[in-house]
This record gives structure tokens, sequence and C-alpha cells, in this order.
């Protein structure tokens, strides 16, 4: 299984310790590379520092939890290529994000600056536009 923006770990941990998945997980934060390094200690799980674009390896399920508010509207269509392009033939994906129920993608200056820069929060209009392309297959739970 592949965690895209694993954080912390938390994910893989309980993946891997209650299920025995393998897990691969990719965050682009040192910091918390080292915790959920830590955490994951023992665990079939490897934590790389590593942005997700360049991933080049198939894996029979991809999960996203808490991360695509970070990728922003001009990056959509990028992430679901380079899900797809990891993503085995009869594979299966789950994203999970904070949604908006508008498409106008207007960010408060100070929370993109602090809290999400350059992201937002996707409606499921962005996300079904974005994702329709590669996604013809029904992968995309």
């Amino acid at each position: 299984m592949l965690d895209i923006g694993c954080g912390w770990g938390g994910l893989a941990y309980f993946m891997a310790k209650h299920y025995g998945v393998s897990v691969v997980g990719v965050t682009i934060s040192a910091e918390q590379q080292k915790m959920a390094r830590e955490r994951c200690q023992g665990l079939d799980v490897d934590i790389r520092l590593q942005d997700y674009r360049d991933l080049n390896e198939q894996f029979d399920r991809i999960v996203s939890v808490g991360m695509f508010e970070h990728v922003g509207p001009k990056n959509y269509a990028t992430y679901f290529e380079v899900v797809d392009r990891n993503l085995k033939p009869d594979g299966i994906f789950l994203l999970h994000t904070i949604g908006s129920k508008r498409t106008d993608n207007n960010v408060d200056p100070w929370i993109n600056k602090y809290i999400f820069p350059n992201g937002c929060l996707p409606s499921v209009r962005q996300i079904a536009n974005a994702s329709e392309p590669p996604f013809r297959d029904g992968r995309l739970a």
C-alpha cells in the first residue's frame, strides 16, 4: 500500500500492525519522516522523504488522507496522473480530503501564506473533473 502524504505515520503503523500490510509512505517533511520511522520500527513500513510526483512503482492500493488540500487546483491533474501511473490495473485508490461546496478557489491570504500555501479545499466538482480522465476504469474509491 502506498500512503501519499503519510504525515507522522499513523495510518501506515495501523495498517502494518493490525492487518499485516506492507506500506510505503511518502512525505516531504524530514521531521515527519523521522517520527514515522520511529513509530513504525519493526513493521513492514518504508517511510520515504520523497515528493509523490517522483514515484514510479506499482501498488495494489494507494491511499491519501489529508494531503490533497495541499496540492492546489493547478496540480490536481498531475496528482491524479501520478496515482494512475502507480496504481496497478486492478488496484484501488482512496482519497480522503477536506472539501468545500464552492469551486471558486478563493483562499484567505493569511491561510494561503501560513496554513495551506498554494492549496485549497477542493469541491466535489473539481475532484471529479481532475480524476475523470485517468480513472475511467472505476479504480477511484
